[in-house]
């Protein structure tokens, strides 16, 4: 699990493995399985950690509503 800048945001992301031909889902049938266990890993951490994570949250989506009412956006 890493934490990643996007543009003004971050993201949470779990590596897992690039579905190379979604025409083909017998043959990417694990690499399909592996990504939604991530996302099971990932909505248990967030289910977990939900308590701590919501003042963090809340947090920033006042600091981005201040910066966009000082742009006029």
């Amino acid at each position: 699990m890493k934490i990643e800048q996007t543009g003004k945001s971050a993201a949470v992301r779990l590596e897992v493995s690039r579905i190379e031909r979604f025409d083909e889902f017998n043959r990417e049938q694990s690499t399909v399985a592996e990504g939604l266990s991530a996302v099971k890993r990932l909505l248990a951490f967030y289910t977990r950690e939900r308590v701590r994570l919501e003042p963090v949250l809340e947090s920033a989506r006042i600091r981005v509503a201040s910066l966009k009412m000082r742009e006029g956006t």
